[in-house]
């Protein structure tokens, strides 16, 4: 039987109700405007990492069970061409689901990757996400996201013997990747690490991986700053490369990240050695409403978007294929260049 601590409880409560109501009384954002894509930055959009490799694919749920029992969904998505192919893992943002993903994550299989993502305890609305705050607390929720990730990678016969006939997993080449919290999920992965108020220091997720070396790289969309008690200043101190950051001159919040730039410390204070950091103009949180809060009636940022998807695959090419090209590409300052700064791509 769970017991419940009260005062933890009615404090998230009154927590809870303060920030609703400042959501309704604070003082917009001025928002800066947004310079014209360049002409010849059109070309940038017919580049191979936008262009469909593997039109047909494999889509299909399952569930794997833990040690302890607990029954976890996942979704797998996959090209239906026989070959061998890496391997992403996906993490949704706080209150949000996996379904909410679809135009990133169908991209990135239709590239030549298998990928597989699930919904954590914090999915799938803002009640659910609050119970499960309440019920479990920060630092268990940030434990288990990364936990049940890692039990794909631990355990892949359940979802290895669903692939089409000639599909082959690359287990050796594998990359986490994730949107707003999930990003900050893929980044634990990669030595990032969150203030445990139980110890009053900074410690990593305990996970154990049967093949830490395959994890490849991290693709951290939106990643927070500093938040709550956990998620500190010091969480990306052994931050370890090859991982791309993005965020957009739009992706502010008043009550938790006012200057897009909060989205950029994991990038600024990793450790350096293929570092990449990506700013796009204009863009959001959500990319309008591409990702995230796919309800929203917010303008959809195409634009921006294609140009995240065009950096993402390129980076994924990289350091998952080894492609020369892709990396030629990303170390070059051909994507800020072609864009006037519309897209500004840095390396650490």
């Amino acid at each position: 039987m769970i017991r419940y601590n009260p005062k933890p409880f009615l404090a998230a409560l009154l927590l809870l109700t303060l920030l609703m109501a400042l959501s309704g009384c604070s003082k917009p954002i001025e928002l800066p405007e947004v310079p014209p894509l360049p002409a010849e930055a059109e070309a940038l959009l017919q580049r191979p990492e936008l262009t469909a490799k593997h039109p047909n694919l494999f889509d299909t749920g399952l569930q794997l069970t833990r040690l302890d029992g607990e029954r976890i969904r996942f979704r797998l998505l996959s090209p239906e061409a026989t070959g061998h192919y890496p391997v992403l893992l996906f993490s949704h943002g706080n209150w949000s689901h996996q379904l909410e993903y679809d135009a990133l994550i169908t991209h990135w299989a239709q590239q030549g990757y298998i990928v597989l993502s699930m919904d954590h305890r914090d999915c799938c609305g803002m009640a659910r996400g609050i119970v499960a705050a309440l019920r479990f607390g920060n630092v268990r929720l940030i434990e288990q996201r990364v936990q049940h990730l890692a039990l794909l990678l631990n355990q892949p016969a359940p979802w290895l013997s669903l692939l089409p006939a000639g599909v082959k997993a690359n287990l050796d080449q594998v990359a986490v990747t994730g949107h707003s919290f999930g990003a900050y999920s893929a980044q634990l992965f990669q030595g990032a690490t969150f203030y445990d108020p139980a110890i009053k220091a900074q410690r990593p997720v305990d996970v154990q991986l049967s093949n830490p070396a395959a994890i490849r790289a991290v693709v951290a969309i939106s990643p927070p700053g500093p938040m709550f008690d956990e998620i500190t200043e010091n969480s990306w101190d052994n931050l370890q490369g090859p991982v791309l950051v993005t965020t957009g001159s739009w992706d502010v919040e008043p009550r938790f990240f006012p200057d897009y730039r909060l989205h950029l410390m994991s990038h600024q204070k990793a450790l350096p050695g293929s570092q990449y950091g990506l700013v796009l103009a204009g863009a959001d949180h959500y990319f309008g409403r591409l990702i995230g809060r796919t309800g929203r009636e917010e303008q959809a940022q195409q634009v921006q978007f294609q140009l995240l998807l065009l950096a993402s695959t390129a980076f994924l090419d990289a350091y998952l294929k080894g492609d020369p090209k892709a990396q030629q590409f990303l170390q070059s300052d051909e994507l800020t260049e072609i864009t006037q700064g519309f897209a500004s791509l840095s390396l650490r």
